[in-house]
């Protein structure tokens, strides 16, 4: 009965440090992603103001 409760705790402790990598990961991503969003678009409205220049 005890092994099979500190089965369960490190189980926990192992998806708890999992989720909490994924979380980190993922907010890392989206602000890369809306950082190469924002390079984009301003460089995508800078050529077209130098062709219609």
């Amino acid at each position: 009965m005890a092994s099979s409760r500190f089965e369960d705790s490190n189980y926990a402790k192992k998806l708890f440090r999992l989720s909490s990598l994924f979380y980190g990961a993922r907010r890392r991503l989206s602000f890369f992603l809306t950082r190469v969003d924002n390079d984009s678009r301003a460089f995508v409205n800078w050529e077209n103001t130098e062709i219609f220049r």
